[in-house]
């Protein structure tokens, strides 16, 4: 009898082990073709490709830091040349580029297949979770600091509690966010450190139009301004 549960259990956890292969390997390329040919064309450079899962991980990763949610569900990925976003002697940059969904925020992000280190992350927020939002700016300057301060190991506010904090200050029950944008402003507001991650945020309510500065560390507001 116990024989026989044991083999029970073994045959559960079999069971359990390919449901859960299945789902993992059940997102593929969306370019079948070109991702084919990248990882050949690697093989022909003698250039080893850090892996697939690898990558997924430093994508998750940077977008669990930035939407404060540990959830993350991905729904695209390509393996491109992207040496026309990236540039480099060779003519030769293999990305991986990832869609997915984090805390109601779509994303995306590119990881250098060659380092495994992300190059971009750009947020959309998703209309049918975040009604009141209309467009977020994050460009390389807000890249940088997200990695500067994961290389001096300090912990950002995400960008949706930012707009909490910003939304509090206001006390509107309409605010539309307008752009918000994450920047190193120790030139403003200097430390010893010379390194002051700030969420720079613009954002109106009815007609009154805001510029708010929080620290993207503690969460306080170092700026807060009525627009005329």
């Amino acid at each position: 009898m116990r024989k026989h549960y044991a083999i029970i259990l073994l045959l559960l956890a079999a069971l359990t082990t390919l449901c859960i292969s299945v789902q993992a390997s059940a997102l593929t390329y969306t370019d079948k073709t070109e991702a084919k040919y990248i990882k050949k064309e690697a093989r022909r450079r003698k250039i080893k490709l850090v892996s697939l899962s690898k990558a997924k991980r430093a994508a998750k990763k940077a977008v669990q830091n930035d939407s404060g949610s540990k959830k993350v569900k991905f729904t695209e990925m390509e393996l491109d040349n992207e040496a026309d976003d990236y540039p480099n002697a060779a003519g030769f940059r293999p990305v991986y580029t990832f869609g997915c969904i984090s805390g109601g925020i779509e994303y995306d992000v590119d990881v250098d297949a060659l380092t495994g280190q992300v190059l971009k992350l750009e947020e959309e927020y998703n209309d049918d979770d975040y009604d009141h939002f209309s467009g977020l700016k994050d460009d390389r300057e807000s890249q940088y600091v997200r990695q500067e301060a994961e290389r001096r190991n300090i912990q950002l506010i995400s960008t949706s509690e930012a707009e909490d904090i910003a939304a509090g200050r206001i006390r509107s029950g309409s605010i539309t966010f307008k752009e918000i944008e994450l920047e190193d402003e120790h030139d403003d507001y200097p430390n010893s450190e010379r390194f002051r991650p700030v969420y720079k945020i613009e954002c109106y309510s009815g007609r009154d139009e805001y510029d708010i500065e929080i620290d993207a560390v503690t969460g306080k507001i170092l700026k807060f301004k009525l627009d005329d």
